[in-house]
């Protein structure tokens, strides 16, 4: 469900030739189609966009170049899937540090918008584990004064879900630099991170 895993791709035949250039890693066939014109707005069966398709490529230094060649080209970055997720989404997700880092970069970017299930980019980089990325976004989200205990449709917020999910570098990072709250209790069990912890 979560990581560094491509969405179920099951007939490339269906998909734009920019959508297969962009999961393959071709960065100059990526660069030559947007020269030419094709739409960076498409969307392939799953509702994703060549953009939110660089989270998923193989090779992190290409999809990130991709991610730069579209986005620098005018590819809407807030633009959101059938689930609600755009590619900032995605990418904490799959646990893209580089991508993260360069949309955090970009003032259209949106940073803690949720999805359709209540999930922000910080829900998806607490799921993911990396303290790294999950401190890219403390950071960011703070300067802004933007809400870090934000909760999800079940009621877990960042810390709730790194507990859970046994991240202990990650819980600490929002604790310490985030300043999440430890008394929040999730809709399903009711437990605090404490409890998630044990």
């Amino acid at each position: 469900l979560f990581g560094n895993t491509r969405p179920a791709v099951r007939d490339t035949r269906a998909m734009g030739i920019l959508h297969r250039a962009v999961l393959d890693g071709r960065v100059h066939q990526v660069r030559l189609l947007v020269s030419i014109g094709v739409s960076l707005e498409e969307r392939d069966r799953g509702g994703l966009t060549p953009l939110m398709l660089t989270c998923y490529v193989d090779k992190d230094e290409s999809g990130l170049r991709i991610a730069r060649i579209l986005a620098r080209s005018g590819a809407y970055l807030n633009v959101e899937d059938s689930a609600g997720m755009n590619v900032l989404h995605h990418a904490c997700k799959a646990g893209k540090y580089g991508i993260v880092a360069f949309l955090l970069d970009e003032d259209a970017m949106v940073t803690n918008s949720p999805d359709k299930l209540g999930n922000t980019p910080l829900n998806y980089a607490a799921i993911n584990g990396n303290p790294q990325l999950v401190k890219l976004l403390v950071n960011s989200l703070t300067r802004y004064r933007v809400d870090i205990d934000h909760r999800n449709k079940e009621g877990f917020t960042a810390l709730l879900l790194a507990t859970k999910y046994g991240h202990y570098q990650a819980s600490q990072i929002l604790l310490r630099e985030g300043r999440a709250s430890t008394r929040v209790r999730d809709n399903e069990h009711f437990m605090n991170p404490s409890e998630w912890a044990k």
